[in-house]
């Protein structure tokens, strides 16, 4: 399990400030799972996108209780509350989350509203009172770790009733539409652009900047995290802390596996959209057969890009909202 740090325990400014992180991250999940319920209600799947925000806001708040963990670890004497870790198979939006109507999984999925609801308002209290400097009574801790068990169980009470939904109803894929396919050329001839086709390049080369920008970032982000892991292991801090220092740095590491592949399948969908030489006559049947293929795969690929520019993008207005309402 996964231990929040005492309340009111140390003031320091990174502590308020990730008890804060938890506080917004509980209250994002809560609005997610609250437009997930609806649609359930509505016996209406919800798109892509919806899907990949509600994943990024579980992943986060997870995200944040574990950074919580973390500073728990460096507070002497904190005595701890403990938080349940979200099941695993809550972490992510199952391919059948929105299959079958039955009235157990709509009560499932509103229970788990209500539990991230709750959570989201006992969070801000506990960040509130960080703020203030000061402590939760007995009865509020209490009330916060029930809040966090509540919203544990709901978790894996909605996975269960996915896990026994998939199957029945898988997400349909999407469908490329007729104007973005490709136009077969005479042999040995260019084919101008379409304007739908000049639309999905400049998109495409838009998700090649930003997944420069975030590999960039992520690359500057993992040579922190070998520095602080050198630094935990170098000044013997607690194994707790050098095994989560361990743990950041993995996940940091495959962040920036990911984004490489992103930015290399932006690339690749750029080169496939340039003005090119069709010559399909001069081709092998093998080798049209090896490029339907790669062609496959590549849209597989592209559409997974984006769906992450998707959620870049929103998370960007999110933070761009965040400033106005502060006024910065």
């Amino acid at each position: 399990k996964t231990v929040l740090p005492t309340v009111a325990e140390g003031s320091g400014k990174g502590e308020i400030d990730a008890h804060q992180r938890l506080a917004a991250a509980n209250k994002l999940l809560a609005e997610k799972t609250q437009g997930l319920a609806n649609a359930k209600k509505r016996g209406d799947e919800l798109t892509i996108e919806e899907k990949h925000a509600l994943t990024e806001a579980q992943q986060d708040a997870a995200e944040a209780q574990k950074v919580l963990a973390a500073l728990s670890a460096q507070t002497e004497g904190a005595k701890p509350v403990e938080a349940v870790e979200s099941s695993p198979e809550a972490k992510t939006v199952p391919p059948a989350v929105m299959g079958g109507s039955g009235r157990s999984e709509i009560d499932a999925y509103e229970r788990l509203v209500n539990a991230n609801k709750l959570l989201a308002e006992k969070t801000q209290g506990l960040a509130d009172a960080k703020k203030r400097g000061e402590e939760l009574t007995t009865e509020e801790k209490h009330a916060l770790t029930e809040a966090q068990q509540g919203a544990a169980e709901a978790q894996k009470a909605v996975a269960a009733l996915a896990k026994q939904a998939e199957g029945t109803k898988q997400t349909q894929p999407v469908q490329i539409s007729p104007e973005a396919k490709a136009v077969p050329a005479a042999e040995g001839k260019a084919v101008p652009a379409t304007a739908q086709e000049e639309r999905e390049k400049s998109e495409m080369e838009e998700g090649l900047k930003q997944a420069r920008l975030a590999l960039r970032d992520a690359s500057a982000a993992l040579e922190e995290q070998h520095a602080k892991v050198a630094k935990a292991t170098t000044q013997q801090q607690s194994a707790e802390k050098v095994e989560f220092e361990k743990h950041r740095l993995t996940q940091f590491q495959e962040r920036a596996t990911t984004l490489h592949k992103i930015m290399d399948t932006f690339a690749l969908a750029v080169k496939r959209r340039e003005t090119s030489v069709d010559s399909p006559g001069k081709e092998s049947q093998r080798s049209q057969e090896a490029k339907k293929k790669a062609d496959a795969l590549q849209d597989k690929a592209e559409e997974s890009a984006m769906h992450w520019l998707a959620a870049r993008r929103k998370a960007h207005k999110m933070k761009d909202a965040v400033r106005v309402a502060k006024g910065l």
